[in-house]
């Protein structure tokens, strides 16, 4: 089963998500991440508290090395999608025209969401319950397709 996480920047949240799924190696499962807006390299190749979060983790290693640009071919070419605000469905349905698979919208929010303008010393702060929500919901995930 191919499993795909959705977020805008592909910077934290869906990176996240697809690192803490690949770290619990299910057999049969394979899983990517995307973004809507990951072109415009808003924070770089992954926030720096992601990083942080990640390699506090232990999920480092299972990091992809880049972010990517969410594409219609690349959600239709899986078995679920996982979109973090029904704001990135919204962008596959129609501005990429998406035929979409079984998906799920998680309405989990990014750090500018809760703070216009953290400082980097309130950024793990800020962020480490938004990690703790996606590993709760990955958690939660069904298999079957």
């Amino acid at each position: 089963m191919k499993i795909h996480f959705v977020c805008t920047g592909n910077a934290f949240r869906s990176r996240l998500a697809e690192a803490y799924l690949k770290s619990k190696m299910i057999p049969g499962i394979s899983v990517t991440s995307s973004g809507i807006e990951a072109q415009k390299n808003i924070n770089g190749f992954i926030c720096s508290y992601a990083l942080a979060l990640a390699k506090t983790a232990g999920i480092e290693a299972y990091l992809s090395k880049e972010w990517k640009v969410t594409t219609k071919a690349e959600i239709e070419s899986q078995d679920k999608v996982i979109f973090m605000r029904k704001e990135h469905y919204l962008f596959c349905l129609k501005t990429l025209n998406c035929k979409l698979p079984e998906y799920e919208i998680w309405e989990v929010e990014d750090v500018y969401d809760i703070n216009s303008s953290p400082k980097s010393d309130e950024l793990i702060k800020i962020a480490t319950p938004i990690y703790e929500k996606i590993k709760d919901k990955v958690d939660l995930l069904s298999f079957s397709s």
